[in-house]
């Protein structure tokens, strides 16, 4: 429903027109991949902001020139971080619930293997502005 009432509503066209005036090509992938993080945080839903912020994002890395593949690794891996780390998020509250354990414990334990994945694209993305 997020999906078809943000490109309905005319969010997805006005990121995508506010994106092209304000981002930047050397900060797009951080900050591509860190916004699709809080959303996918906010909604619980990595396909959700995929869908949404994704969308926008492809939209405004062609506008600059960034190639697709770049950006769309930006946006899975900021909407993947977001949705494993999110309270609202469908696996992160089964998996607690099936093995017994407390939901922010899960979250707790799963710091160590999710933000070290998102720290190191998070690294490679600022490398690769050297080069776009």
């Amino acid at each position: 429903m997020l999906i078809g009432t943000w490109i309905l509503g005319g969010v997805v066209q006005t990121l995508i027109y506010y994106g092209l005036m304000i981002l930047s090509p050397k900060i797009f992938l951080v900050t591509v991949c860190l916004l699709c993080c809080v959303t996918s945080l906010a909604t619980g839903s990595s396909w959700t902001t995929a869908g949404t912020v994704g969308i926008a994002a492809i939209g405004v890395g062609q506008g600059m020139g960034i190639p697709l593949p770049m950006v769309a690794g930006a946006i899975i891996s900021g909407a993947y971080f977001g949705d494993k780390m999110s309270p609202l998020s469908d696996t992160t509250n089964l998996a607690p619930a099936v093995s017994g354990s407390e939901l922010f414990e899960h979250i707790r334990h799963m710091v160590y293997t999710v933000t070290p994945s998102l720290l190191i694209a998070l690294i490679l993305y600022t490398f690769f502005r050297f080069y776009s």
